[in-house]
């Protein structure tokens, strides 16, 4: 996926420095006390070195005196200095360990976090202390494996919502935790969700809008590759532009082998024959899922019908072929959804499709229909084209 990053501009490589630093003074940071003995303000402490201030949507040159010496002070059990005139004579009037001293100096501060949370965050980290400390250590110590991230991202999202004053819009823990866990993380892969926008536009464009944390992470990690989180934060905005156009391309390819293919293994190619028969598997698999469902709306890619029975949602490919069916034709996209929906997912195949001509119209008629209620595929029957997926011996229903 390193094509996906373009070359840093010089604004944007001094806000990933900044990023680095921050991740260097944190993790710094936790290596000089117990984490053991944190106390939930202590943790607050921790995640506020994360924090910039904004006025009038630029940043504001002095947040260091709102969080970065208070939560120093507070991580060292130090006391906390007055009237300093500028961040360098703060941090030397703390006594602090050398290399946190010395890292506290540079330019930190990486997230806007809504100021709606900011106070109510405070009381959350108390009440959830014990598990923010194992998470914390979790992070400090994260490997060259994924697996565990994906983990970790699983238990952030089990913490409870951190609720507004009011309590009107909660914010979820991995908005307010993902900018720290990055900076604990050795490798720097962990990436930030926070909410903000660019990040949003990229989760939408990777489809993962609406998924739980841990694939969020999972599909944020793909697109880093040998990159880092820091660097996905920063360019989010021009990535997913780029994730776009790769999508774009990589579907006229898919388009153009699937034509090729299909042309050597019987498939229709003919374009008003093709739109008909999947016109016709279409109509049929609506009437099929609404005799099951409340609702049952069109919608095009990367699934063709979405389901829905009171909480309950079911995601369905229809495949409709003049063939005897035992194999179809997947995109990536339609592969990668699949993937990431194991559990709510079905495909609707109807083969055998008899087509006629009457008055100059294309019409199609009978078939045999099959439906795997629960489509988990088997990545052993996929054949890298667009996919081919051949199906197992099934009964006619």
């Amino acid at each position: 996926m390193s094509s996906l990053f373009p070359p840093l501009t010089a604004k944007r490589k001094k806000w990933y420095e900044t990023e680095k630093n921050t991740s260097a003074l944190i993790r710094s940071v936790v290596s000089s006390c117990s984490t053991r003995n944190l106390s939930g303000d202590q943790i607050w402490g921790l995640i506020t070195l994360t924090w910039i201030t904004k006025s009038r949507k630029r940043e504001s040159t002095d947040h260091w005196r709102k969080y970065k010496v208070p939560a120093l002070a507070s991580l060292f059990n130090k006391n906390r200095p007055d009237d300093c005139a500028d961040l360098p004579a703060a941090i030397d009037s703390m006594n602090l360990p050398q290399a946190v001293a010395k890292l506290a100096k540079r330019k930190t501060g990486m997230v806007n976090f809504h100021g709606t949370w900011r106070n109510s965050s405070r009381k959350w980290c108390d009440a959830n202390r014990n598990d923010l400390i194992e998470i914390i250590q979790t992070a400090a110590n994260l490997s060259t494996n994924d697996q565990a991230r994906l983990d970790l991202a699983a238990r952030i999202d089990k913490l409870p919502d951190v609720k507004s004053p009011r309590n009107k819009a909660p914010c979820s823990a991995g908005t307010l935790l993902t900018p720290l866990i990055a900076c604990l993380d050795p490798r720097c892969r962990f990436p930030i969700v926070n909410g903000q926008k660019p990040v949003e536009s990229l989760l939408r464009g990777l489809q993962l809008s609406h998924r739980d944390l841990r694939h969020q992470v999972e599909g944020m990690i793909k697109v880093i590759g040998k990159n880092d989180a820091f660097r996905l934060d920063t360019q989010s905005d021009e990535i997913i532009k780029r994730v776009k156009i790769l999508k774009c391309l990589e579907e006229a390819a898919v388009e153009a082998a699937v034509i090729a293919r299909a042309k050597t293994q019987g498939f229709q190619v003919d374009s008003a024959v093709r739109q008909a028969v999947e016109e016709y598997a279409m109509k049929q698999a609506k009437a099929y899922f609404a005799r099951l469902f409340d609702s049952v709306k069109r919608k095009g890619k990367p699934y063709d019908l979405c389901c829905t029975k009171k909480a309950s949602v079911l995601y369905v490919e229809v495949k409709g072929t003049q063939t005897e069916g035992t194999e179809i034709l997947l995109a990536p996209n339609e592969v990668r959804f699949a993937n990431e929906h194991r559990g709510e997912m079905a495909l609707f195949l109807l083969s055998n499709i008899k087509v006629s001509k009457e008055n100059g119209e294309i019409l199609a008629n009978g078939g045999v229909m099959h439906v795997e209620p629960n489509w988990v595929i088997d990545k052993s029957r996929l054949s890298p084209l667009g996919y081919s997926y051949s199906l197992p011996e099934r009964q006619p229903e």
